[in-house]
């Protein structure tokens, strides 16, 4: 989970126009804002509904970006899975890697059995990433997110804790 010491880069890096284009991070996302976001996603973790994690190079700590489960439902067994990358991390299939490894261990040890990953319909670079981290394209769900821009589509990817065993 990300730390006091992370608040400053992850507001920065957070602030590209791309992440708040393709995510729910704010425009302006300050660091007090950051504070709030970790904050409220510690109770959440708590609670079993969500895990913000920090995406960090495995060799030297280096910052990647941000990823995490959004509405676990233990009962049915499932999750959402979102991310953002930095600027300077993108491009390099990192994002990818941290999603693998986060998908191995929600499909694997923390026994759910279904992840979806929604991407915007202009977000190519994460519908790659979906496809490189083993996700399958279902469909696309039009105007399904309200934005600042408009209503805005999604393409819907979904994964089985299956599809890990099937040949």
């Amino acid at each position: 989970p990300p730390a006091d010491a992370d608040v400053a880069w992850i507001a920065t890096a957070s602030r590209d126009p791309l992440v708040p284009r393709f995510t729910r991070v704010p425009v302006d996302n300050s660091e007090d804002d950051v504070r709030a976001f970790l904050l409220a996603g510690d109770a959440l973790r708590a609670g079993g509904r969500e895990l913000h994690l920090l995406a960090v190079l495995a060799d030297d700590g280096g910052r990647i970006g941000m990823v995490g489960l959004h509405t676990v439902d233990a009962e049915a067994r499932t999750a959402a899975v979102g991310y953002w990358t930095a600027r300077e991390r993108r491009g390099h299939g990192l994002t990818a890697e941290a999603v693998r490894l986060l998908v191995g261990w929600a499909l694997g040890p923390l026994g759910l059995e279904r992840l979806e990953l929604r991407a915007d319909v202009d977000n190519l670079a994460s519908q790659g990433v979906a496809a490189r981290a083993g996700f399958v394209r279902e469909g696309v769900l039009r105007g399904v997110e309200r934005r600042p821009e408009g209503r805005r589509s999604q393409v819907v990817h979904g994964l089985l804790a299956a599809d890990l065993t099937s040949p």
